[in-house]
């Protein structure tokens, strides 16, 4: 698979100290992969209208894992000019002969 985009990915740790969780960044940095457009809507709110995208978006492997988990407060994604994507549902590695090929997930941008 050749991935000709780059997400800047920023995951984050779910950790207890003196019994408060907070989330502390493991990565944060460049990951090549492949962005798709799947679609686009308009939703109406008394405060006026929000255009939300959602976007599929593939990962290649690198040093640290996705858990699959992982909500909008454990992995936040940029890519092109969007700052802020999240993933919507599950984050799916998937595997080749074993070994981790790609991570695959649907992403929301409001």
């Amino acid at each position: 698979m050749i991935f000709n985009d780059v997400v800047n990915v920023t995951l984050k740790e779910k950790r207890t100290v003196s019994g408060t969780a907070t989330f502390v960044t493991i990565f944060s940095g460049p990951v090549p992969g492949v962005v798709t457009f799947l679609d686009s809507g308009t939703t109406f709110d008394p405060a006026g209208g929000k255009t939300s995208s959602r976007l599929q978006i593939i990962l290649s492997p690198f040093a640290f894992t996705i858990p699959p988990n992982a909500g909008s407060s454990a992995l936040v994604m940029a890519w092109g000019p969007f700052t802020a994507l999240s993933p919507e549902g599950a984050v799916e590695p998937h595997y080749l002969r074993g070994r981790l090929h790609h991570y695959e997930m649907i992403a929301k941008a409001i």
